[in-house]
């Protein structure tokens, strides 16, 4: 059953990745459409970097 209560919807997607001390992030913004697909390169980030760009989403309207 799927479910397209979220349609239409805008916010911020945000992906990272820790792997072997190493830090990678990027976000979108987005409007969620059906069948929708996303491509987003990770970008190299220093840990402090990314901290900041995780604790600024607690702000994010």
């Amino acid at each position: 059953m799927k479910s397209y209560d979220t349609l239409g919807v805008e916010g911020k997607l945000v992906a990272y990745s820790v792997k072997d001390g190493y830090f990678s992030y990027n976000e979108k913004e987005i409007t969620i459409t059906e069948n929708m697909s996303i491509n987003l390169d990770l970008k190299d980030i220093s840990k402090d970097d990314l901290e900041k760009k995780i604790k600024a989403l607690d702000t994010y309207k």
